[in-house]
This record gives C-alpha cells, structure tokens and sequence, in this order.
C-alpha cells in the first residue's frame, strides 16, 4: 500500500528546473530568465501559466511566449 507520495519540483532529489529552464531558452534563441520573468508577470495567464494548466502544448508554448514577450 502507497502511504505517501513525495514531488520533487526544487532540485532536491533531481535537477533544478531553473537548468531546464536555460536550456530551453538557449535552445529557443530566447533571453535569459526569460522563463523566471514571465512568471513573475501576469502569473496567472503568462505562457508558463497556461502551459502548466495544459492550456498550451509545447509548440502552443513557443508561439505565446514569442508573441507577447512578457518584457
């Protein structure tokens, strides 16, 4: 019987997500902590947001962020 269940989201146990994070703007061509700062504007309809909700998939993702640039 599962008696507990433990999330690790903040690099405990694995990876930081802020190195995802990098990685995917480097890989995007997008600025960096740009991720960091869309969170931090409009934290409830940013593309983050809206990609956490399943809201936008990962190309959904790619054109929202690109198009609004959260600046």
């Amino acid at each position: 019987m599962i008696e507990a269940v433990i999330w690790d989201f903040g690099g405990v146990f694995t990876s930081s997500p802020f190195e995802a994070f990098a990685r995917y703007e480097r890989e995007r061509d997008l600025p960096a902590d740009f991720i960091r700062r869309i969170n931090s504007v409009n934290h409830l309809d940013n593309a983050w947001a809206r990609f956490e909700r399943a809201e936008l998939d990962l190309d959904g993702f790619d054109r929202h962020s690109r198009k609004k640039r959260w600046r």
